[in-house]
């Protein structure tokens, strides 16, 4: 599965406080459905954050078209986490660092 445009940003502004993480995928269709939830395998020792990215089919019949689909994750208030890594199934397809936004 293609994936790109990754961010990850730590926004500090006071009334934003929150982790959020961003990114393409591309999905088999626009019938498809995707978004990130945090990562129910074993947690890491150090500061990384783990979440797995989740492409399920809506159920209707669609074209099978590549679609490039935007999926997004947020936290509110602050983490310690520097990275963030991303799954598909048990396999990391990016690894993000965690920009800091004041």
């Amino acid at each position: 599965m293609n994936n790109d445009k990754w961010f990850a940003v730590q926004d500090n502004m006071p009334g934003a406080v929150a982790l959020r993480v961003s990114g393409t995928v591309t999905v088999p269709g626009p019938n498809y459905s995707a978004t990130l939830t945090p990562y129910e395998g074993p947690a890491p020792k150090d500061l990384t954050l783990r979440l797995q990215l989740n492409v399920t089919s809506e159920g209707s019949i669609g074209l099978a078209v590549l679609t490039d689909m935007e999926v997004k994750y947020s936290i509110p208030g602050t983490t310690s986490s520097h990275i963030v890594e991303i799954f598909s199934g048990d396999a990391v397809i990016a690894v993000i660092p965690v920009s800091q936004v004041y």
